[in-house]
């Protein structure tokens, strides 16, 4: 189950032009010095898409702490939304092999519409585009949000059956549910123990728009500390990291990414030029395997109503 800490609004802050400059700069070497490196995201990488984050001046658990609704998201923004700059640069910086892992809190399925591949991504709270066969455990991604927006939170029945032919050749007729992780659940065991697998191995964590305040989400990130690695924050808002960071960022994700990826390309980084319009991945990336983990995948609680 993921743990939710609420905090009201909190001011965001940005660098000067010349300190943003010269902190991407920094994130470049740092980057091309690793060797295993993982982004995780949060919600503020997909605000430029349409969606609101959660703590941002227009942020759901902003909007509430004022007694305002929470901006709504209709199906059609869901279909009609497409990956952000943000997104596509970290499809590109996968596909240069630079980047080994994308661990994220979202479940607009951004990530995968900008081309990354499901060996590459671990979504720890679902995909709102992704559903579960109740009985073969048979994963699909639809062109529109499964989600039945009338059910209870828990509930996540589809109304849809598993068309998915078995051994004995008959339709296996499953319930499809969807995957989208409420409050009080258990994260999956399985994308959860990849993120960890990753985590163990990585030496440079990148976290961009997210307050971390989330777990065991926020746990991650730390891991890379045991391999003497680095972590770097990119987000508005402090977060209960900044203090262990070796790098930390105020500024929106898009601007670093944009800049990160020109200086990445000026320096004709194994000749591959780069195009954010046009991003296909080719990964056949193995999955790491590793025993022991100190993260409980099924004891946390709900200290809060909030996502990320």
């Amino acid at each position: 189950m993921a743990t939710f800490i609420y905090s009201p609004l909190i001011p965001e802050r940005f660098d000067s032009p010349e300190e943003l400059e010269n902190k991407i700069q920094q994130l470049v070497n740092l980057l091309l010095k690793s060797k295993y490196a993982i982004i995780h995201t949060g919600a503020g990488i997909s605000t430029s898409a349409g969606f609101a984050d959660y703590r941002g001046p227009e942020g759901s658990w902003t909007r509430q702490s004022h007694g305002l609704a929470p901006h709504s998201v209709t199906i059609q923004q869901f279909v009609n939304a497409v990956p952000t700059l943000t997104h596509n640069s970290i499809a590109q910086l996968v596909k240069l092999g630079l980047v080994k892992q994308v661990i994220s809190q979202n479940t607009d399925g951004l990530h995968k519409r900008s081309g990354l591949e499901s060996n590459m991504l671990c979504e720890l709270h679902g995909n709102a585009y992704l559903t579960k066969c109740s009985i073969c455990g048979d994963e699909k991604l639809h062109d529109q949000p499964v989600r039945k927006r009338a059910n209870n939170s828990l509930e996540h029945n589809t109304d849809m059956l598993c068309t998915k032919i078995n051994t004995l050749n008959i339709v296996c007729n499953g319930m499809l549910l969807d995957t989208i992780i409420n409050y009080t659940e258990p994260l999956p065991k399985n994308v959860l123990t990849r993120a960890l697998n990753h985590s163990k191995l990585c030496d440079l964590s990148i976290i961009l728009g997210s307050s971390m305040k989330v777990k065991p989400a926020s746990q991650l990130p730390e891991l890379s500390l045991k391999n003497s690695g680095s972590i770097v924050i990119c987000n508005l808002q402090p977060t209960p990291l900044d203090d262990k960071c070796t790098l930390r960022i105020w500024a929106k994700t898009d601007d670093v990414m944009k800049r990160l990826l020109e200086i990445i390309d000026s320096n004709n980084l194994q000749s591959i030029n780069i195009n954010l319009d046009n991003i296909t991945i080719q990964t056949n990336a193995q999955e790491n395997t590793l025993a022991n983990t100190n993260i409980n995948t099924n004891t946390n609680t709900n200290t809060s109503t909030n996502t990320n």
